[in-house]
């Protein structure tokens, strides 16, 4: 178990060389049920495409080529956002992956790589790891993280990103798990974390572009459960 580790465990990578870490408390807006667990269609983003009012699918692929557009009065639920090579473009416009509900322990994750990442205008990301299950192998409350490598430009100006670890559940007299033949990774238990890792890969000429101004990167990893003492978990 990791009783030795702090109940949120936050790191936001904004360049290769710069990292920056904290221990940050937010609350995160939740949405509807129907929104957050309900199976829908894939979206598959190949060109422009723009997410106009309110839109919810499962996982959002955005692929060479593609450009997910979320403009002012937008919001995209989804359950995952994977770049492909492709490139974010928010304007004002809001996308929430909120798996709280869950209770398996999902990520809830922006990732990949593309060409740019643009958020301007208080354009918001919210994200919400699931809730950790009932059993040993899903003890673990979900990741909520964005993460990628990006050849074009990183910009984020006048925007949001809030991140919430899921929080983890006990697991009764975990040092009996051996015995019943399953291996512990130390994972167990553990509230997910909340992390915001961005990088910029060099052009061609040797240069990047990051630009980050009046912004707001709010991130609280998910509580501990027990760890293998038996005491309350965070600390051990």
């Amino acid at each position: 178990m990791r009783s030795d580790m702090p109940r949120a465990f936050v790191a936001c990578v904004l360049t290769v060389s710069f990292v920056l870490s904290a221990f940050m408390a937010i609350g995160v807006p939740a949405i509807g049920t129907e929104q957050r667990d309900a199976s829908r269609a894939d979206l598959t983003v190949t060109a422009e495409t723009e997410i106009t009012g309110t839109q919810a699918y499962d996982n959002v692929f955005i692929m060479s080529g593609g450009t997910l557009k979320v403009p002012s009065g937008g919001t995209l639920y989804a359950k995952a956002v994977l770049n492909q090579g492709g490139s974010i473009y928010m304007d004002g416009g809001t996308i929430s992956i909120d798996l709280s509900g869950a209770g398996i322990g999902a990520d809830a994750v922006i990732s990949g790589h593309g060409y740019n990442f643009i958020m301007k205008n208080s354009a918001k990301i919210i994200l919400k790891g699931g809730e950790a299950g009932n059993t040993v192998d899903l003890s673990q409350g979900g990741n909520a993280q964005v993460t990628g490598n990006y050849t074009g430009v990183i910009r984020i100006d006048d925007s949001t990103i809030e991140c919430t670890g899921g929080n983890a559940k006990n697991i009764v007299n975990p040092w009996n798990y051996p015995i019943q033949g399953i291996a512990l990774s130390g994972w167990e238990s553990a509230g997910g974390s909340a992390d915001v890792s961005l990088r910029m890969d060099k052009d061609s000429l040797g240069l990047d572009t990051i630009y980050i101004k009046n912004s707001r990167f709010a991130m609280t990893g998910g509580n501990a459960g027990s760890a293998s003492s038996g005491k309350d978990g965070g600390w051990g």
